[in-house]
């Protein structure tokens, strides 16, 4: 007898022991669940802030493979729909939820994205797309010195390689938008010569590309435009480098080049073709700006995981 229940006994605490390490793979396998569902909650909601990628992608200057996972919203635009007609793409639109513009930098390039309303391929864009930057301390305040625009009003389909993405600088300074123009940084308007983007026989000073049915509220479809520009071209040719400081203003033009007045029969975002040209300038942006964007999201949870895990275990 004794020795029966003395088995029974060892049994019994075989069993206990098995249960209690059953409940524990169960635990874990919880809060790896728990963990899995948090970042993928982390990361959705990224992508959703950014717009889900869903169309077409154009590469429409060159093609690069390693643009941004990761954007970092521009901040202080936003801009109304706020322009009719048929060439609706010319119209810059965005808010809290689907911002209008997005940056982002790494060791080699400096990247915008632009919302743009509708669906388009380049084919049909025969406008112009700005990127103007006041860069704080040089010159007068809010005030474009510097300019990436991509001029795809081109008369002729054998001077595609004459126009592109360009550099510019401020040309003609008026009191209003509506007054004011760009020139060219090589002084060209009908050729790329060796200090503009891409000049002299170069292919990876800057890229262009176009995404199209990106979800925008509501907006409705819209579309990014993603400028990319190497650090080697803007510190070898312009007075634009890391550690500065920028402030950022969008435009464009319709149906026209590059040496347009700012905003004829298109849109500057956040301002109008009468406002004076100190008006619909983002806020500052320190060059360049550590991006964590979905990663951080990742990194965080982690750590908050793994403080949470030592506080159980002490």
């Amino acid at each position: 007898m004794n020795g029966g229940g003395s088995v029974d006994s060892f049994a019994k605490k075989c069993i206990v022991k098995v249960n209690m390490r059953e409940e524990r793979v169960r635990t874990e396998i919880f809060r790896a669940s728990s963990l899995k569902s948090i970042l993928y909650a982390v990361v959705t909601a990224t992508l959703l802030q950014g717009g889900i990628l869903e169309g077409a992608v154009y590469n429409v200057i060159g093609t690069y493979t390693n643009w941004p996972t990761v954007w970092n919203v521009v901040p202080g635009l936003s801009d109304p729909r706020d322009v009719s007609g048929s060439r609706y793409w010319i119209d810059f639109v965005g808010d809290n939820t689907y911002p209008v513009a997005y940056w982002a930098v790494d060791s080699d390039y400096v990247y915008f994205r632009m919302r743009v309303r509708g669906n388009t391929t380049p084919n049909n864009m025969s406008d112009s797309f700005f990127v103007l930057i006041d860069r704080v301390g040089l010159g007068q305040e809010y005030v474009p010195e510097y300019g990436f625009v991509w001029d795809n009003n081109i008369p002729n389909p054998n001077q595609r390689d004459q126009h592109g993405l360009e550099m510019q600088i401020l040309g003609t300074l008026g009191n209003a938008w509506g007054d004011t123009s760009m020139d060219d940084i090589d002084g060209s308007s009908g050729q790329k010569y060796a200090n503009d983007i891409n000049g002299g026989g170069r292919t990876t000073d800057g890229y262009v590309r176009l995404t199209t049915d990106v979800p925008g509220g509501d907006f409705g479809p819209t579309m990014f435009l993603d400028f990319a520009v190497s650090w080697w071209y803007l510190t070898n040719y312009t007075g634009l480098a890391p550690t500065q400081q920028w402030r950022i203003a969008i435009a464009s033009v319709g149906n026209a080049n590059d040496h347009t007045r700012l905003g004829l029969n298109g849109d500057i975002v956040g301002a109008s073709v009468e406002d004076p040209v100190s008006t619909g300038w983002s806020e500052i942006l320190n060059v360049p700006e550590p991006s964590f964007g979905c990663f951080g999201g990742v990194f965080l949870v982690l750590w908050l995981w793994r403080i949470r895990s030592q506080k159980r275990e002490g």
